[in-house]
């Protein structure tokens, strides 16, 4: 995998950015072919081959991966600074 990384880098300092993507696609599609055979994990350790399972899967994974309590936390500080700046005329205090 190293060796790959490193012609995927060669070819992009090089500009030959359409062979880069062909190879990165390459890379990429092994992987997906190799899911839709085998199939993928849930979380009860089943073994699920049906699209909508695996994209079930796919959905849990995204969202305990994004969707933390803290990053929930984060959100909510955000929201609140962005609407107290929207009652400061927004903008960047200098």
């Amino acid at each position: 995998m190293k060796e790959q990384c490193q012609v995927i880098e060669k070819l992009k300092k090089e500009g030959k950015l359409e062979e880069m993507y062909n190879t990165v696609k390459r890379l990429t599609m092994r992987k997906t072919r190799a899911i839709a055979k085998n199939g993928m994990t849930d979380e009860q350790g089943r073994i699920r081959t049906e699209d909508e399972d695996i994209k079930g899967i796919w959905e849990e994974y995204i969202k305990d991966l994004y969707c933390t309590n803290d990053r929930g936390r984060e959100v909510e500080i955000e929201l609140r600074n962005y609407e107290e700046g929207e009652r400061d005329n927004g903008g960047p205090n200098y």
